[in-house]
This record gives structure tokens, C-alpha cells and sequence, in this order.
């Protein structure tokens, strides 16, 4: 994560049907943050992106969403507790999905952290990437 303090740490059951919540809250970050509605929009697809991404590195019990301030972007990051073993896919999908978040957000990676396969990704404030 980010050397700056979280904003916002949630943890959910790692399954699609929670995704939404995460989606929400990084929407909320993303208007209290000052970030206009196509930026919070870009926020929201990308957090969504990421987490399906997460979520298929293998069996999960929790996936858990990070967001930070670090002056003008919010660095957000997803990580589950699945094993990292086959983590990033190589799969013509996992390619597709790192150039969608490429064009929702900056610095996009995929990447084993603490044991746990994540994704980080910034947004700035004015939606640029």
C-alpha cells in the first residue's frame, strides 16, 4: 500500500455478490476525495475490474479493499487470501483485464504482496490517468 495512511479498509466474503460493496465505498472515497462523476465512475469500473481479477486467482475466504490518499491520487489496492501459487494469470482474460484497468486507472499491477495476490492501481483526481 501506499506510504500514506488508508482512507478506507473493508474486508468482505470473497465472492462476486459482495463486489458491489467495494464498488460503493470507492465510489464514496472518490466524491469525498473532490474526484468528478466520470472519475468516480472510472474508480468504481476499475475497483470492479480488479476484483473479479482477485477473486479468480483461486479460493478465497476474503478479499479486501485498501484505499489511500497520496496528495492528488488515490492508490487502491485488492488482495484476497488465496494462494498466490498461479498468480498473475497469464491467460489471454488476465491481459484483457490489465488493459481495461490500464484504461480506468495508472499505475496498474498485478503482484504478490504480504502472501497475497493483488492489484494496485491509482486514480487522480481530474479522471486522467
Amino acid at each position: 500500500m501506499s506510504s500514506a495512511a488508508p482512507i478506507a479498509v473493508v474486508t468482505v466474503p470473497a465472492t462476486a455478490e459482495h463486489v458491489h460493496l467495494l464498488r460503493t465505498v470507492a465510489g464514496s472515497v472518490g466524491a469525498r476525495a473532490g474526484r468528478t462523476i466520470d472519475a468516480i465512475d472510472d474508480l468504481r469500473l476499475a475497483v470492479d475490474e480488479a476484483a473479479g481479477q482477485v477473486l479468480g486467482a483461486g479460493a478465497a475466504r476474503t478479499l479486501t479493499l485498501s484505499i489511500a490518499s497520496d496528495g492528488e491520487e488515490l492508490v487502491v489496492e485488492l488482495a484476497s487470501d488465496a494462494d498466490p501459487a498461479d498468480w498473475p494469470s497469464r491467460s489471454p482474460a488476465s491481459v484483457l483485464a490489465l488493459d481495461i484497468l490500464s484504461a480506468l486507472a495508472g499505475d496498474v499491477v498485478f503482484a504478490v504482496e504480504d502472501g497475497a495476490p493483488t492489484v494496485r492501481f491509482s486514480s487522480l483526481g481530474d479522471g486522467s490517468r
